[in-house]
């Protein structure tokens, strides 16, 4: 199923092009055989995608207003019409439901899949009458619906998807790139590592008030905090305030290699997000790497960050997430062993290859439906 000359079709992906999601999942399908194309509402700011054509459908940076909206909706709408018209894709994706999803349900495309990311399902929904009706709408029409989060399922089955057109299929890690380092057995410096974005959705303030808590009882303990967002000042001036810049580091946004060096000399992931869907990506990448993870529990979260490979903590209980913190740096055995449970794990149910292949396999289902006659 995975051989390029099994697989010829066109597949548009209707998605965040600066979003690490969607390059990886353009770049496995080119590199697989396919013709795909991404049409984003922005300019992709990340330069890795390789044989993959890349479509932007709005290229203004103004505020938006009421009048502004409506141009966009205009503009978008018709030059995506005039985009699918020029390609006649096989497969048109819709990576979240949102106006990715709106946009293919307004302009009727056929045949449509739409996967939920997390927040689209969890929050933006729920934001307005409308958002709720369009998009339930969208999924109850779309000839196919997937998911990464087992608890998304019955929510979806009973916004109107057919059972029949839903199916499980986890994002998946590269394990060749994601893979453990071995680290020289220090057991008196640790260091926690967290690789989510600084915006509030995140709630990575949350680790920052846990780390001085952490600190008073273990101050050997070390922090590197990967990721850029709205929060970045707020937060790396706090801990310059508290007099901890020499215990913690902010990188900034990392290359893919350079995230991957960072997991490696670390210890033990955290994760503070309250809004993931499924397995976040960013854990995935730590279990990938060989670590013990950490998690609010919520969501997913319970399947894969339960005893054996981490620990869960009482959401915006930062005092828990500490105390979380504490008992794993205690254990060092305990920890190896976590992470290459967490490892093995990944090899199993969230290999990048096995679940695009699984994905691979839907997209050849609605190619030989006859939905695009």
């Amino acid at each position: 199923m995975n051989s390029k000359s099994d697989v010829k079709f066109k597949l548009l992906l209707l998605s965040d092009s600066a979003a690490p999601h969607t390059r990886r999942w353009a770049n496995w399908f080119s590199e697989h055989g396919v013709e795909v194309h991404v049409a984003s509402f922005n300019k992709a700011k990340d330069s890795g995608y390789k044989n993959v054509k890349l479509h932007c459908l709005w290229t203004e940076n103004q505020t938006l207003s009421l009048l502004t909206r409506a141009k966009k909706s205009f503009v978008v709408l018709s030059r995506l019409r005039r985009l699918v018209n020029e390609l006649k894709p096989n497969v048109i994706h819709s990576h979240s439901l949102s106006s990715y999803a709106w946009s293919a349900l307004i302009l009727n495309l056929r045949p449509r899949i739409i996967t939920p990311w997390g927040t689209d399902f969890i929050i933006d929904i729920n934001e307005s009458r409308f958002n709720y009706l369009i998009s339930k709408f969208s999924l109850s029409t779309a000839d196919f619906v997937t998911t990464d989060a087992k608890h998304f399922k019955s929510s979806l089955i009973s916004m109107g998807v057919s059972k029949a057109k839903l199916a499980y299929v986890p994002f998946g890690t590269n394990l060749a790139i994601f893979q453990p380092k071995k680290r020289k057995q220090d057991k008196t410096k640790v260091t926690f590592i967290s690789t989510r974005t600084l915006n509030p959705v995140h709630r990575v303030d949350d680790l920052i008030n846990a780390i001085p808590k952490i600190l008073a009882e273990r101050p050997e303990a070390q922090f590197i905090i990967v990721g850029g967002g709205s929060k970045f000042e707020e937060y790396s001036t706090k801990i310059e305030k508290l007099k901890l810049l020499s215990k913690v580091k902010f990188t900034g946004m990392l290359t893919e290699s350079e995230l991957v060096s960072a997991l490696q000399k670390s210890d033990i992931y955290i994760s503070t997000s309250m809004y993931d869907a499924g397995l976040a990506a960013s854990t995935a990448e730590a279990m990938a790497c060989g670590l013990p993870v950490i998690h609010p529990n919520v969501a997913d979260n319970r399947i894969w960050a339960n005893h054996k490979g981490g620990r869960l903590y009482k959401v915006k209980d930062f005092s828990s997430l500490a105390q979380a913190a504490i008992d794993l740096l205690d254990n060092y055995e305990k920890r190896v062993s976590m992470g290459k449970r967490n490892r093995l794990r990944i090899e199993k149910y969230y290999n990048l290859d096995h679940n695009m292949n699984e994905m691979l396999k839907i997209y050849l289902q609605i190619c030989n439906s006859g939905l695009n006659d």
